[in-house]
């Protein structure tokens, strides 16, 4: 093989190496970039909750109790109150959401029910992951709690 004909194909060979090497990095960078997720932040957890009706799809209190929830349906008001409706039932709250001093963002909800999966239900939940489809809360009510309680929330 002749000296020219050699560095052409060498040549090639590099630039078909350097075009491999970028179009990977671009596929890893777009993909890395799909998977990070938004830090949970209050003003967006406003507006998420009040332009939709709410099913809480798990709630966890010791034991999956899931099934005291079913077909009740969360709507938030801009004026902090909260109604929860399931047929006839109606069952009225308040709630708000701030930074902690731990700085997490918190959702409190309080029930003016005594009936127990509500009465379980008011806490000062900590927002662990928050998307417009899906809301996912977690409590943890002492250093003792080998498994906080966990509330998650779908959109209707």
């Amino acid at each position: 093989m002749r000296k020219i004909d050699r560095a052409f194909v060498v040549a090639g060979l590099m630039s078909l190496s350097i075009l491999v090497a970028v179009s990977s990095c671009d596929e890893s960078a777009e993909a890395t970039v799909k998977t990070v997720e938004a830090k949970p932040n209050k003003r967006l957890i406003e507006t998420t909750l009040q332009t939709s009706q709410w099913n809480a799809t798990y709630f966890y209190n010791d034991q999956d109790v899931s099934s005291e929830l079913i077909g009740y349906t969360f709507i938030f008001q801009g004026d902090g109150s909260l109604q929860v409706i399931r047929n006839d039932e109606s069952i009225t709250g308040v709630w708000s959401s701030y930074q902690s001093t731990q700085d997490q963002l918190k959702l409190d909800l309080e029930f003016n029910a005594d009936q127990g999966s509500f009465r379980d239900l008011t806490q000062d939940w900590v927002v662990v992951q928050q998307s417009d489809q899906v809301i996912k809360l977690r409590h943890k009510s002492n250093a003792k709690d080998t498994q906080p309680a966990e509330l998650t929330l779908e959109r209707v």
